[in-house]
């Protein structure tokens, strides 16, 4: 045996995996953890031991754990779209974090929700106790549908269009001036709802309520009593309306694109 080179290298190593065997069916013969014999035997040291398939079967039996393969991830870092942890010490997305935080009192994990960009989203991460209901909340969302469907129905330039989807034309023009004439019965029900509540709750203001901070998003908290009780009355209409198309009826939408914005004086108003 050569002392120097790779011979030497080769020998050492040797020694040392024979010496790691011994050291492991010493081990296994006084009753150690099975779970460090697992570990031995998944870093090759008893490879050919006759007694490795044992130790592997008896390790299955008692359900221990195998460690995943690779790096532990990392938790708590920011990463960028694609997944790798951002090197920047101040990247964008942190500040953007930190600001809406700040301004909202909401955590940096509740800042990364994607309802924390509104405020009826902030007030349904706060929960029921400081802000609203997951109903209500869900009641918001529909409405917001809803107008913006009305509003498609009138053709306005601010409501909101798919950008591919049904081009209006003298084949179809019939389907959809029917669609337009339900949504705007639709839409005058739910007015109708808001302003019978609106009477009987006299010392609340449910349409600044309704207007300032369900359509516009503004974040006035004195009207947060009259925001629950407006989501409530939503809730409500369309859960009976829900039944309603459960029974024979079914929900009406319509993929109109941007292409129908040119022929707002065909649509019967």
């Amino acid at each position: 045996m050569k002392l120097f080179g790779s011979d030497f290298r080769i020998e050492k190593k040797a020694v040392r995996k024979k010496q790691a065997r011994c050291a492991l069916q010493t081990a296994i013969m006084g009753g150690d953890n099975i779970a460090n014999g697992l570990a031995a035997l998944k870093s090759g040291a008893l490879r050919n031991n006759p007694s490795a398939r044992e130790l592997g079967a008896e390790g299955k039996k008692t359900g221990e754990k195998r460690a995943r393969r690779g790096r532990p991830r990392l938790e708590g870092r920011l990463r960028e779209p694609n997944g790798r942890i951002s090197r920047a010490l101040n990247p964008p997305s942190l500040l953007a974090l930190q600001a809406r935080a700040f301004h909202s009192g909401l955590s940096l994990e509740q800042a990364k929700d994607p309802r924390a960009e509104t405020y009826l989203g902030r007030l349904a991460i706060f929960g029921r106790s400081d802000g609203l209901s997951w109903d209500q909340y869900e009641a918001g969302q529909k409405f917001l549908q809803l107008r913006n469907d009305y509003q498609r129905s009138l053709l306005s330039p601010g409501a909101y269009y798919e950008a591919t989807g049904i081009r209006l034309g003298e084949d179809n023009m019939a389907e959809y001036e029917a669609w337009a004439l339900r949504v705007k019965k639709r839409y005058a029900k739910v007015l109708k709802a808001v302003q019978e509540a609106q009477i009987d709750n006299g010392r609340e203001n449910l349409y600044a309520a309704l207007q300032y901070v369900i359509i516009d998003g503004l974040e006035l908290p004195y009207l947060l009593g009259a925001v629950r009780l407006v989501l409530n009355v939503l809730h409500r209409y369309f859960r009976y309306s829900a039944v309603a198309e459960e029974q024979g009826k079914r929900a009406d939408r319509h993929g109109i694109s941007l292409a129908g914005l040119g022929i707002a004086h065909k649509i019967p108003q």
